[in-house]
């Protein structure tokens, strides 16, 4: 099942789903609720966080092994849509989690477990149009 989305993709996603996190708040109007405000922008950072530490094109430090990443990823998304009814936040909360807790549960589901291998499109060794081959 995890086969549909690059590790690449998964990257880009990570930072994306964490950018609307720490904005969703005031983007999404439940700015005035401190719980859901919170756990907005707690889970935003944490997740920016695992996306600098995981071993994928999109980490830094690559620590974090990629099949941790996406176990995480579903044990985040499956908090952020049951959240809501765990705090009693606020309609317009309540909407977002469930729906970026969705998102972030199936880019866990759907994601390749390792990155793919980028093979250059020649093999220099026996490339003739480069400059002071050996023949």
């Amino acid at each position: 099942m995890r086969n549909l989305i690059s590790t690449q993709w998964h990257a880009f996603l990570d930072y994306m789903s964490a950018f609307t996190l720490l904005i969703g708040p005031w983007l999404f109007g439940y700015s005035d609720d401190p719980t859901g405000k919170s756990i907005s922008l707690l889970f935003g950072g944490l997740i920016i966080l695992m996306s600098l530490l995981t071993r994928y094109e999109g980490g830094l430090f690559k620590a974090v092994p990629m099949a941790l990443h996406l176990n995480i990823d579903v044990l985040v998304g499956l908090f952020l849509i049951i959240s809501p009814f765990i705090f009693d936040l606020m309609y317009e909360a309540y909407l977002f989690f469930v729906l970026i807790g969705f998102f972030i549960l199936g880019s866990g589901l759907f994601s390749l477990p390792t990155p793919k291998k980028h093979h250059p499109p020649v093999d220099i060794r026996y490339d003739t149009d480069r400059e002071g081959n050996i023949e």
